[in-house]
C-alpha cells in the first residue's frame, strides 16, 4: 500500500501480506480472487483506523481483470455472492482506486506458492514490495476500463428475463364469459351489469335536469323502478345482449350485409330476397338458412312460414355458430333440462327453445360424448373378476373329504301340542358339490356338535370343514378322533 496526501506528496510506504487457506468447498477461481480483493479492502480499512490518518488515498491492485470488471461494472446484475463483496468493496473505495498488476509482479502470490526460508528472507517481495511503487506516480497509475472482461454469459452474471405483453383487440365481454360453466349464471352475471349501466345513467341524467324536475322516486331511464332482485325482463334482455357479441363475433360480414340491404329495401320484397342471396351465395355457409335481421338485431333463421300461428321462436329461431363458449353453455343448459337425455331429446329442445346451431347435430354429439353424468350412466356394467379356486376345492379325494357348513332358516314343527323351532345344517362337499342337511334342534354349540357327529359317522372322516365364521379342522390321529377349531 502507497499512503499519499493531498499535494501527492509521498510521506511512507509500506505493504503488508495476508493469506488464507482455500475453502474444502469447491469454490471458482473468481470467486477466490473477488474474496482476495475483499480482504484487501478490509486490511486497508483497519490501517486507517490504526494509523488515524484522516487524508489517506490508497491504491489497490489485482491480477485479475474480470474482477476489475466486476468492481466497474454499472450495467450487470451478479449473484447474491459476488453482489454482496461488490457492494463491501464499493462502500469503502472507488473504481479509479483499482488498478491492475501482472501475474509475475504481484507479490502476494508467493503466499499461495509457497518458498523455503532462505529464498523468503534474501529474495521475497513479500517483506520489501513490488519496485514499480518506488518509481513516480504518474509511471504506474494507468486508466483503463475492464467491464467489457465481464462476459454476459458468465455464471456469475444473472439472467435478465424480459416481459412484453400483447394487447388484441376483440370482444371483452366474451373474454369475460369464458370463466362461466353454467348459462344462467353468464345471464345473471350481465344482467347486473346492465343494471348498473342503467343505475349510472340515471344519474346522469338526473345531474342534467333542474332541481324542480326530478322525480323523489329514483327510477332508470327506461322507466322502470329499481328492484334488488333481477326479473325476468331483465334476464331476457342479458341473453339479447349476449347472442348480439356471439353473432357479431361469428358472423361480422354477414350481419353488415344483412343491415346494409334491409335498411336500403323493403322488408319481405322480391328485391330483397334476390340481393340476399346474390350476397351470401359467394361467401356466406348461412346462405340455405336465409337469414334475417329481427327488430334488436339478432340474426335468425328465415323460411316460409312467417304467417304461422306460432312463436317466434319456433318459426324463427336464433343462429349461433358451432364454435363457441357460449354454444357449448346453451348446449349444457338445454341438456340438463332434458335430464341428460340422448340427443335426438337435446337436439328437439334446442329447437324449441329457439336456438339453430350451425352443425347441430354434430355439436349436440361432440357434447354429450364429453357428459360426465352421461358418461355415468350410460356406461357398460362392471364385471368382477373371481378369485383363484382354494386347493381343497381342486385336490382329488374322496366324497365330503373337503366341506362347508352352514344354517339356514328354521321351521315350525309340531311337538306333540307344542311348536318348536328347528333348523337345517347344511353340508356340502367343495370338490363334487354333493349336499348333506341334517337338523338341529337349536343354534347352541351342543347342537350343532351333535349335527356334526351324525354327519361325520354318516359320510365318513372329514379332513378340513369351513363355514363363513371360522375354519373348523378334524385332525385324525390313530385310534382317536379329535375336532379342533382354528
Amino acid at each position: 500500500m502507497r499512503l499519499e496526501d493531498e499535494s501527492g506528496k509521498v510521506h511512507v510506504s509500506f505493504v503488508m501480506g495476508k493469506a488464507r487457506v482455500t475453502p474444502k468447498k469447491t469454490v471458482s477461481i473468481l470467486r477466490l480472487e473477488l474474496a482476495a480483493a475483499t480482504i484487501s479492502v478490509n486490511i486497508g480499512n483497519k490501517l486507517k483506523n490504526e494509523l488515524e490518518y484522516e487524508d489517506i488515498k490508497d491504491h489497490y491492485w489485482t491480477d485479475s481483470k474480470v474482477v476489475l470488471g466486476f468492481i466497474s461494472n454499472e450495467s450487470r446484475r451478479f449473484h447474491t455472492y459476488v453482489a454482496n463483496r461488490v457492494q463491501l468493496i464499493h462502500e469503502h473505495t472507488t473504481p479509479s482506486q483499482w488498478h491492475y498488476v501482472e501475474t509475475a509482479l504481484n507479490t502476494a502470490d508467493e503466499g499461495s506458492r509457497g518458498m523455503s526460508p532462505k529464498d523468503f528472507v534474501e529474495k521475497s517481495e513479500w517483506i520489501k514490495g513490488p519496485d514499480f511503487l518506488k518509481e513516480p506516480v504518474e509511471s504506474w497509475l494507468k486508466k483503463e476500463k475492464y467491464e467489457e472482461h465481464v462476459d454476459a454469459d458468465s455464471p456469475e452474471v444473472k439472467n435478465v428475463n424480459v416481459n412484453t405483453s400483447a394487447v388484441e383487440e376483440s370482444s371483452d365481454t366474451l373474454k369475460r364469459l369464458q370463466r362461466f360453466s353454467s348459462w344462467h349464471k353468464a345471464k345473471v352475471a350481465v344482467a347486473l351489469c346492465l343494471r348498473y349501466k342503467e343505475k349510472l345513467r340515471g344519474k346522469v341524467l338526473a345531474k342534467k335536469k333542474a332541481p324542480s324536475d326530478r322525480v323523489s322516486e329514483k327510477r332508470p331511464s327506461n322507466g322502470k323502478p329499481t328492484s334488488p332482485g333481477l326479473s325476468v325482463a331483465d334476464l331476457e334482455e342479458a341473453e339479447v345482449e349476449i347472442l348480439k357479441q356471439v353473432q357479431s363475433d361469428a358472423f361480422p360480414s354477414e350481419i353488415r350485409s344483412l343491415q346494409i340491404i334491409q335498411a336500403n329495401t323493403k322488408c319481405g320484397s322480391r328485391e330483397l330476397d334476390k340481393e340476399k342471396k346474390a350476397l351470401l351465395r359467394k361467401a356466406s355457409s348461412l346462405r340455405s338458412l336465409d337469414p334475417v335481421l329481427d327488430s334488436d338485431g339478432i340474426m335468425r333463421v328465415g323460411g316460409r312460414i312467417p304467417r304461422a300461428n306460432l312463436s317466434v321462436t319456433l318459426k324463427n329461431p336464433i343462429i349461433l355458430p358451432k364454435s363457441s363458449h357460449i354454444t357449448s353453455l346453451i348446449i349444457g343448459h338445454v341438456h340438463g333440462r332434458t335430464h341428460h337425455g340422448g340427443r335426438g331429446m337435446t337436439l328437439n329442445e334446442l329447437r324449441a327453445s329457439g336456438y339453430w346451431i350451425v352443425s347441430g347435430n354434430a355439436m349436440v354429439r361432440q357434447f354429450i360424448s364429453k357428459c360426465v353424468t352421461c358418461r355415468h350412466l350410460r356406461r357398460s356394467q362392471g364385471e368382477q373378476k373371481m378369485a383363484d379356486l382354494p386347493r381343497s376345492r381342486i385336490e382329488p379325494a374322496p366324497p365330503f373329504t373337503y366341506s362347508g357348513v352352514d344354517f339356514f332358516s328354521p321351521w315350525h314343527v309340531q311337538r306333540g301340542r307344542a311348536v318348536v323351532k328347528r333348523y337345517g345344517a347344511l353340508f356340502t362337499c367343495l370338490a363334487s358339490r354333493a349336499v348333506h342337511i341334517e337338523v338341529a334342534d337349536s343354534m347352541e354349540t351342543d347342537s350343532f356338535i351333535n349335527a356334526l357327529r351324525r354327519f361325520i359317522c354318516r359320510r365318513g372322516p372329514v379332513r378340513e370343514i369351513r363355514c363363513d365364521r371360522e375354519r373348523i379342522s378334524l385332525v385324525q390321529k390313530p385310534n382317536s378322533r379329535k375336532l379342533s377349531k382354528r
